[in-house]
């Protein structure tokens, strides 16, 4: 579906462009491990330190089936990556959020197509292939312009004011200055206004 994806994308975000879409071998032995580990391997460890085995199963199974779901994503976020790298036309890639983002992937996202390659990625403060559990984000190639959307602008905007912030108080503007000012803002999924929020009676 993501080769699909991307090779209609590209013809019509670069005016009929194609070339080759580049998926990376499916990981079969790391996929093996990440279950195993936060699957029966978690369980296991927590009836090991007193946990009864229906609590286990139900402690376990929230983190387990986001790595599922990270899991399955990954390959259509590794072709993205892989061809956007290769492709000359392209000016590198995105991370795109779904409609309710946790604070780390709308600073992410506010950075807009500043990746160009897994190695690019990771020059820039070691995240841009970061995906956790249950993260509802895609990647996506771009071609001239990148224009932000209103919610875009709305990251990009509690970014800068949170950055400001930090340059002013810490006299420096990092990952560990920044993040936790814009998740004090209260609009993302992990703020604390958005975590106590309860719904009108």
């Amino acid at each position: 579906m993501a080769e699909r994806y991307i090779s209609d994308y590209r013809k019509a975000e670069a005016t009929g462009l194609t070339g080759p879409v580049l998926s990376p071998a499916f990981p079969a032995a790391a996929m093996a491990s990440t279950m195993q580990v936060h699957g029966p391997v978690r369980i296991k460890a927590l009836i090991g330190a007193g946990t009864s085995p229906s609590g286990a199963h139900s402690q376990a199974f929230n983190k387990f089936s986001g790595m599922v779901r990270r899991q399955t994503l990954m390959g259509g976020r590794m072709a993205v990556d892989a061809t956007a790298g290769a492709d000359r036309s392209a000016i590198g890639w995105r991370r795109v959020t779904d409609g309710n983002p946790c604070t780390f992937c709308a600073m992410l996202a506010s950075r807009g197509p500043v990746y160009s390659s897994k190695e690019r990625a990771e020059q820039i403060g070691g995240t841009g292939l970061r995906y956790h559990s249950h993260c509802g984000c895609t990647a996506e190639i771009v071609y001239g312009e990148w224009i932000p959307s209103d919610r875009e602008q709305l990251y990009i905007d509690e970014y800068e004011k949170a950055a400001r912030q930090a340059e002013s108080e810490d006299g420096v503007r990092t990952q560990q200055t920044v993040l936790w000012r814009m998740r004090e803002n209260g609009i993302f999924r992990d703020s604390p206004l958005a975590r106590n929020k309860t719904p009108d009676a």
